[in-house]
């Protein structure tokens, strides 16, 4: 799992190309050997369930901390992306087209009262507006009047 890790701290540091040529190797050391769910070096049987996901939550960018009721969406990938998010209250998909980021949820909830983005300055909900007041810029940290409850058909725009 050392290796998940370090690709993900790599891209918390900006280098995703780095990052993405060590999951391409684990990947690839693992697909010779006709066991791509079945990393060894813990003992058979095991996929790096935790650490596996590290790269993925530090190329989205996507960290909530649930007791502060604070939600961090901070891509690092170029470019047009879509992938998964999961939190133990609820799952969708986090996804950049163009200019726009959106987050939609697709079973469950999540929830905040502060948004930390990059880049982003408005929020808007299934098209209304969040009513989000600019606490800092740069990274822009939107603080809402009152808990945010991203329910199951609900989508988050930034732009």
């Amino acid at each position: 799992g050392i290796e998940f890790a370090f690709a993900a701290l790599s891209m918390d540091y900006g280098c995703c190309a780095d990052a993405v040529k060590i999951v391409e190797a684990v990947h690839r050391r693992y697909l010779r050997s006709c066991q791509p769910w079945n990393h060894v070096e813990c003992g058979g049987h095991y996929s790096r369930a935790m650490s596996s996901w590290t790269p993925l939550l530090a190329a989205t960018g996507f960290k909530p901390d649930v007791p502060n009721r604070t939600l961090v969406i901070a891509p690092v990938v170029p470019g047009d992306f879509h992938a998964p998010w999961v939190t133990a209250s609820g799952h969708g998909i986090i996804r950049r087209t163009g200019r726009a980021l959106t987050v939609s949820c697709v079973s469950g909830k999540i929830e905040f009262q502060s948004l930390k983005t990059v880049g982003y300055s408005t929020a808007r909900i299934n098209g209304l507006d969040a009513a989000a007041r600019v606490r800092a810029n740069d990274p822009a940290i939107l603080e809402f009047p009152a808990l945010v409850s991203l329910a199951a058909g609900q989508t988050l725009t930034l732009k």
